[in-house]
């Protein structure tokens, strides 16, 4: 089961881990992706050189989480400059993007038409108009917690299999296994079916 975000560290498993600072960290992992937090800017300049460095390594499958933050105390022009510079990283790298956004879904996308790379937007649990707006770009959404919440499957079903990841972010009291089994419940899909379509899915943004 590919875990495509989660901030709870688990070596050599084979899961994608974001994480947002003590990069050297990632050397342990199997598997994780690298970025600039909007909410952790403050030392941008010195973390942006260590990125470019790390961001390098076979292991690490992605660029992210990165994005744009309407609700944070992060100057916005702050936030911007660095998340432009990690979209022109991940192009440069050919690595997928994973993207951290509130309140912010229209600014985001007007970054990413300069993303030349997958694009998987994390935690997702807006509308399904949003959902829709961000499909039509051919983006991926990821799915947590909020698959747990009253009538939200409503809106997991209309987002087509390939283009869905699930996620735990930096939850603790809920598991890989229980995202996928409440999704898997939710759609109406066999749990063996999810978990193949999700590991092609996640082959495919490679």
């Amino acid at each position: 089961m590919r875990n495509i975000h989660t901030h709870i560290v688990h070596p050599l498993e084979e899961e994608v881990v974001s994480l947002y600072e003590n990069f050297p960290q990632c050397l342990d992992l199997s598997s994780c992706s690298l970025g600039l937090h909007p909410w952790y800017l403050e030392q941008a300049e010195r973390d942006w050189e260590v990125l470019q460095q790390y961001a390098t390594y076979s292991h690490v499958m992605a660029i992210g989480e990165c994005g744009l933050d309407k609700v944070c105390g992060t100057p916005w022009e702050r936030q911007q400059q660095y998340f432009q510079l990690q979209i022109g990283l991940a192009n440069r790298l050919n690595k997928p993007l994973i993207i951290h956004c509130v309140k912010a879904y229209a600014e985001c996308m007007a970054e990413l038409q300069a993303a030349k790379v997958p694009v998987v937007f994390h935690g997702f649990n807006k509308s399904i108009e949003t959902a829709q707006m961000l499909l039509s770009k051919g983006y991926y959404l990821s799915f947590g917690h909020s698959l747990f919440r009253e009538g939200y499957g409503d809106i997991l079903k209309r987002v087509p299999p390939e283009r869905i990841f699930l996620e735990t972010d930096d939850k603790t009291d809920i598991s890989i296994e229980d995202v996928y089994k409440r999704a898997a419940e939710l759609l109406n899909f066999p749990l063996d079916a999810l978990i193949l379509q999700l590991e092609k899915n996640y082959q495919n943004i490679l």
